[in-house]
């Protein structure tokens, strides 16, 4: 199921499409995918076009933002474009509480449990 909303504000328009996640497997039932081109599945052309590992494990290929001025300008935000622009070979991104909650996670592991477990955060 589909749905697609436009909103207008001053000399903005902004659409949104919403859709279903991506599933897990080629929707056209092939087991090594299907062959190059537009007619791919999104799975098989996710997994094509870009240079992960894995999938994310929910990925909503159709959903998009768009914002476009009365100009002509515009600004569009989809799912594979983003995930184009992750590099897989760098040290992952880490927010600035990460370290402060690994080390409430230790914490709350070394005084729950009856054994003691070595947990380690990088």
């Amino acid at each position: 199921m589909e749905s697609a909303r436009e909103f207008e504000a001053g000399p903005f328009r902004v659409e949104v499409a919403k859709s279903h996640i991506l599933k897990s497997s080629c929707e056209k039932g092939k087991a090594e995918g299907c062959e190059a081109g537009i007619e791919a599945c999104p799975v098989c052309r996710f997994g094509r076009e870009l240079s992960l590992p894995s999938l994310p494990e929910m990925v909503f290929p159709r959903n998009c933002l768009r914002v476009v001025h009365a100009s002509g300008c515009a600004l569009e935000f989809c799912a594979l474009e983003a995930l184009r622009l992750v590099d897989c070979h760098q040290e992952p991104l880490k927010v600035a509480a990460a370290e402060e909650w690994g080390r409430s996670r230790w914490v709350w592991l070394y005084v729950r449990l009856p054994v003691q477990i070595n947990v380690f955060y990088s």
